[in-house]
């Protein structure tokens, strides 16, 4: 993620507040946080709250991999890049444009959302 502003900032920081290995790095992590957060209204906050806790759920999901097959109904995959979905039917192919952001995402890095999602 490359961080242009004060709301990807915040965002990168609060991520990593949630993943963090340690309390410690955790606790780092809060503390940039509040520091850029002081610069943000209120609904920019939220908002990046909001985004920094989907990437993180968004990480623990499964990618494709060899062995993922798609049903007759299709199968939702998620863009890693924008996060927006997408119905597939085979997974024939090494890579896909992602429909919204038009970035060319190897077959590897697409993300299968749980069955819930689907």
């Amino acid at each position: 993620m490359q961080i242009q502003n004060a709301t990807d900032a915040l965002t990168l920081a609060l991520h990593l507040a949630i993943t963090a290995d340690t309390e410690n790095q955790a606790q780092k992590c809060i503390e940039y946080a509040e520091i850029i957060a002081a610069t943000l209204t209120a609904k920019q906050v939220e908002r990046c709250k909001m985004a920094a806790e989907m990437t993180a759920m968004l990480e623990s999901w499964p990618r494709v991999t060899g062995k993922t097959r798609a049903p007759k109904q299709g199968k939702i995959i998620a863009c890693p890049h924008c996060m927006e979905c997408s119905r597939v039917y085979h997974f024939a192919w090494s890579g896909l444009q992602c429909s919204h952001c038009e970035t060319m995402v190897d077959k590897s890095q697409w993300i299968v959302p749980p069955k819930e999602y689907q």
